[in-house]
């Protein structure tokens, strides 16, 4: 299944909300909503500023976005961290040109390279990374785990990652997949890998809300009947996996 936070790739609408006569490219519906939020993930302001402080308290010099999608969050931390170069990468080319282009209208753009290439198959290494709703690229949950552990051999990885806030129901078991039940598991997963929690946390119905308002809206702002049925269907199934579907974030280290 589609990953509730993966913006590209051609399908039905079926992949992620309900079925439409014909198939259609959906894509310009995912890159649609993923233009109209600032994070493509249940991720407000205020803690992405936390985030960006906890990854700055290690003084890392090099860190790299891995599906860093239009690299709002990469932006921030070049931002923050004047002595750092940021390496954000991502399949998506006109994400990657966006984010260059925002990086130099923001004055980063001396310290933050943004990179088309596949998440999983990048070679290198940082003192940091982040990883925010795509590990999907990465082979699932194990994976991004595995991958963050080669690309920080030592140092500090920041991850959001979707999980079930309750017990699903089959549906959201086959829409979303076998995600960690709640804050503690996803913990274990990452313990089991190697790794040590710092700090752990899940985002709040709040975040929830406006992200899944803000991008619906983007979706909407197409004007055609496709996009909103398209919309339409999103926002019915959001209700039902409203409370259910969660987003958990874990501030990692070695």
């Amino acid at each position: 299944m589609r990953s509730a936070f993966d913006d590209d790739g051609v399908g039905t609408t079926s992949d992620v909300t309900g079925p439409m006569p014909d198939r259609i490219d959906v894509s310009q519906f995912f890159e649609a909503g993923a233009d109209a939020v600032d994070f493509n993930a249940p991720l407000g302001q205020v803690r992405a500023v936390a985030l960006v402080e906890a990854l700055s308290r290690f003084q890392p010099d090099t860190v790299v976005d891995l599906g860093c999608g239009r690299g709002e969050l990469s932006r921030m931390v070049a931002s923050r961290l004047s002595q750092a170069t940021v390496i954000g990468v991502d399949t998506d080319a006109p994400s990657i040109r966006a984010a260059a282009t925002l990086a130099e209208a923001q004055s980063v753009g001396d310290r933050v390279r943004f990179e088309i290439g596949d998440a999983a198959a990048w070679v290198g290494s940082a003192d940091a990374a982040l990883c925010v709703g795509a590990s999907h690229a990465l082979g699932g949950l194990g994976g991004m785990l595995t991958k963050l552990s080669q690309v920080v051999p030592s140092g500090m990885a920041i991850i959001g990652d979707g999980i079930f806030q309750s017990d699903p129901d089959p549906w959201c078991i086959e829409t979303f997949g076998h995600l960690p039940v709640g804050i503690p598991a996803l913990v274990a997963e990452a313990v089991a890998a190697g790794w040590t929690v710092l700090e752990a946390d899940a985002s709040s119905l709040e975040e929830w809300d406006d992200f899944e308002r803000t991008w619906t809206a983007g979706v909407r702002s197409l004007g055609t009947e496709e996009a909103v049925a398209f919309a339409d269907e999103r926002e019915r199934e959001y209700r039902r996996y409203r409370g259910v579907l969660g987003f958990g974030w874990l501030v990692l280290t070695r």
